[in-house]
Order: structure tokens, then C-alpha cells, then sequence
């Protein structure tokens, strides 16, 4: 009966110790296996900067707003021909240029909502220039024939080029008040109805009223939320009140296509 015991007693013993040696084996299995310190620094910094970048900072924000000042300056030189039709056939035709100069002042607000017909961009300003009446002049095509010989079927050329006529004012002093207003539209401002208006003063003419009215379509990236390019389809009213002395009906002054632009991206880091 003693032998029974002790043998029962052994196996037991055996049991635990080849339980202890494998559990040993296995501690020491993991602390071979266990990453470096700096291994799990790095592979917990990368897990945190990928769940960063998915975030998005427009969901994280209900709007704002904010306006600034510019200043601009600009040169540009006209070089054109004029056409004098009542004068001698040689003395028809003048080459022309001016330089014209023009300086503008100009505060801007913008303000962006997420909710739909809650953002917009306006801004107003003064612009001193000193130029001509250079657009107000009529284009003419103008088509010159030389002949070589005077016996009849000689050779001749022909040049077509093109001249304005009218009279041509210079150091003209003028300063122009300007407005637009941007109203965006829809989801993700995709849209927006804008409106331009500005009052001209100018030396030597009447002071002139246009006003500009367009439509904006965002046009957006199928990868990114940010646009493109933006279209624009505008319609301007050319001296609303035709102070001018113009033959022109409101409707026939005017100016009517569609422009493409760049918009600004605002990026937050």
C-alpha cells in the first residue's frame, strides 16, 4: 500500500515539473520573440500618424470667417492702328500706342458654412487709373492691294490687317468703384451666383454704370473633394443707364460668354 502511494506521489511530482520546464520554455520563447522597444516606438508612431491623415479637418469644423486688404499695380501698353477714313489715302492709317497705369485698393471677406446657401465672398474697392479710350473705338478690317507693273494682269498683293477708328482720347484720368459678391450654393459650394457692379469716372466722358451678373460651377476632382478649375457663365450690362451717346439698345451693349479660373485652395496643417 506504501509502495502505491509513493509511486502516486512521484507521478505527481513529474507532472509539475515537466509542467514548470514548459511553462519556462514558453517565457523564454516570448522574451526571444518580444519586439524591441524601439520597433514597437515606431510602429506605434506610423499607426498613429496613418489614423491622423485619415481624419478630416472639414468635419471637425462648423465654419469661419475672415477678410484682408490688398494693394495691385498695373501697367499695360496699347499699340494698335487708327484709321482715318476722311483723310488722304496715305495718311489713312497711323501706328499708335499708349502705356496705360492703374492702381487699385481693395478689402475682401470670405466666410464658409457647411450648411447649404451659408457661405459667400465679397469684397469692394477703388482703383485710380490713367489711360485712354482705347476699347471704346470701332474695329475695322482693313484690306491694302499693291500692284506690280501698271500693264494689265501684273502681279499684285494683298494685306489685311486691323485699325480702329473713332476719336482717339489719351491721359485720360479715371477712377473706377467696384463691388462682387460670390453666393455659394448647394453641397460642397459647388455652385455660386455672383454680381459685379462698377461705377466709372472718367475725364473727358460721362461717368458710366456696367454691371456684371454670372453663374459659377465648381467644377470638382472625382479623387478629391477640392475643384478643378471653376466655369463661369456671365452676362454684362455695358453702361446700364447709357449716359454714352451710344446707338446701342441696353441689350445689344453688352457682353455675354463664359471664363475659366483657378480657384484658391486653403490648406490647414
Amino acid at each position: 500500500m506504501q509502495a502505491a502511494t509513493d509511486d502516486t506521489r512521484i507521478a505527481e511530482l513529474t507532472y509539475l515539473v515537466e509542467k514548470a520546464s514548459h511553462l519556462c520554455d514558453s517565457i523564454h520563447a516570448a522574451i526571444q520573440n518580444y519586439p524591441y522597444y524601439k520597433t514597437q516606438l515606431r510602429n506605434l508612431k506610423n499607426k498613429t500618424l496613418k489614423q491622423l491623415e485619415s481624419l478630416s479637418f472639414q468635419s471637425g469644423i462648423e465654419g469661419f470667417g475672415f477678410g484682408w486688404f490688398s494693394i495691385g499695380y498695373k501697367v499695360n501698353r496699347n499699340a494698335f492702328k487708327l484709321f482715318y477714313p476722311a483723310q488722304l489715302v496715305d495718311q489713312q492709317i497711323a501706328d499708335t500706342s499708349f502705356v496705360t497705369h492703374e492702381l487699385k485698393l481693395q478689402w475682401s471677406y470670405y466666410r464658409w458654412r457647411p450648411v447649404n446657401f451659408q457661405s459667400f465672398f465679397a469684397d469692394c474697392g477703388i482703383a485710380f487709373g490713367y489711360s485712354d479710350n482705347f476699347t471704346k473705338l470701332k474695329k475695322e478690317e482693313i484690306s491694302e492691294t499693291t500692284e506690280f507693273g501698271t500693264s494689265p494682269g501684273n502681279r499684285k498683293t494683298t494685306k489685311n490687317y486691323t485699325a480702329y477708328k473713332g476719336e482717339y482720347l489719351q491721359d485720360l484720368k479715371k477712377v473706377t468703384l467696384y463691388g462682387d459678391i460670390f453666393w455659394f450654393l448647394f453641397q460642397n459650394n459647388i455652385a455660386a451666383f455672383h454680381v459685379n457692379p462698377e461705377w466709372i469716372i472718367q475725364s473727358k466722358q460721362k461717368p458710366i454704370v456696367n454691371t456684371y451678373l454670372g453663374f459659377l460651377f465648381a467644377i470638382k476632382d472625382s479623387k478629391k473633394e477640392s475643384s478643378v478649375v471653376n466655369a463661369e457663365l456671365y452676362y454684362k450690362f455695358l453702361d446700364f443707364f447709357k449716359t454714352t451717346e451710344t446707338e446701342y439698345d441696353l441689350f445689344e451693349r453688352n457682353n455675354i460668354g463664359i471664363r475659366f479660373s483657378f480657384p484658391i485652395q486653403f490648406k490647414y496643417k
